[in-house]
């Protein structure tokens, strides 16, 4: 496979998943894992993906279950009854 039809179907794969890993890049595009990390590099270079540690996400999320500034802001209450829980 070319590299820019490999890293087509990486971005598109992201596009529909938000978060992969690179071992499951790799097997979707039927590449080793180094491949994979150097064309996800070139897709953040693109500012079409962030490259994360062992994986990498799209920059266009169509939610927010991936970005942890958004999360953290999301059922403060129940996290903070979890936390008074865990320090008794």
């Amino acid at each position: 496979m070319h590299p820019e039809a490999r890293r087509e179907k990486i971005e598109t794969y992201l596009q529909t998943v938000e978060f992969a890993s690179l071992e499951e890049l790799a097997q979707q595009v039927g590449a080793s894992v180094s491949t994979v990390r150097r064309d996800v590099a070139e897709l953040e270079g693109g500012k079409l993906v962030r490259r994360t540690h062992g994986g990498a996400r799209t920059l266009q999320p169509k939610t927010d279950e991936f970005v942890f500034n958004v999360r953290d802001t999301h059922q403060v209450s129940e996290k903070e009854c979890i936390g008074a829980a865990c320090a008794a």
